[in-house]
């Protein structure tokens, strides 16, 4: 082959690597065209991304606005339960003093047949009882001196009403003393 074959494979050559640079520009214009295309999707997406971000954002700090005006009420109804539960122990135990004092009352406001001791057995005060014709009652000063330790005694007629002080008090046959002041 001359040098007529070499210039016509020269030629061959340059035009393939000509398709071969059509082909490969065509190709770089794609991948641009693609590029864009996704910087464009990418670009569509973020703004999505930041608009869903900013609306979790502000629904985040509706839901904990919320929370937080939510637990300062359940706060103060707790506050609020505390202290009238501390006023209804206090009632409470007002009443239960009152009714200690008023169960002793009645406790030791009853005087039946024995001798008993002022405070210990008794309070001090006006009773009555039903009395009758063996009824005895004495006022004491003591319970060891006998005849002595009588401070003033009585009995015998029905319904007995008596101011009771003294440190002793002795009743047989009365029935049952009830204090009435």
């Amino acid at each position: 082959m001359g040098i007529g074959g070499a210039i016509t494979d020269a030629s061959s050559e340059e035009d393939k690597l000509k398709g071969q640079i059509v082909s490969l520009e065509r190709q770089v214009r794609g991948a641009e065209a693609d590029a864009a295309e996704a910087e464009a999707e990418t670009q569509k997406i973020e703004s999505e991304v930041d608009g869903l971000t900013k609306t979790a954002e502000a629904t985040a700090r509706k839901i904990v606005g919320t929370a937080k005006r939510e637990a300062n009420s359940l706060e103060a109804s707790i506050s609020a339960a505390k202290r009238e539960r501390e006023s209804i122990e206090s009632d409470v135990s007002a009443v239960e003093s009152e009714l200690g004092g008023l169960e002793e009352r009645v406790a030791k406001g009853e005087i039946t047949d024995g001798t008993w001791q002022l405070e210990r057995d008794y309070l001090a005060g006006t009773y009555e009882a039903p009395g009758g014709g063996s009824c005895y009652w004495a006022l004491l000063s003591s319970v060891e001196g006998g005849v002595e330790s009588i401070v003033e005694n009585g009995g015998f007629n029905k319904h007995q009403i008596l101011t009771i002080e003294s440190p002793y008090f002795e009743t047989r046959g009365c029935g049952t003393w009830h204090l009435v002041e």
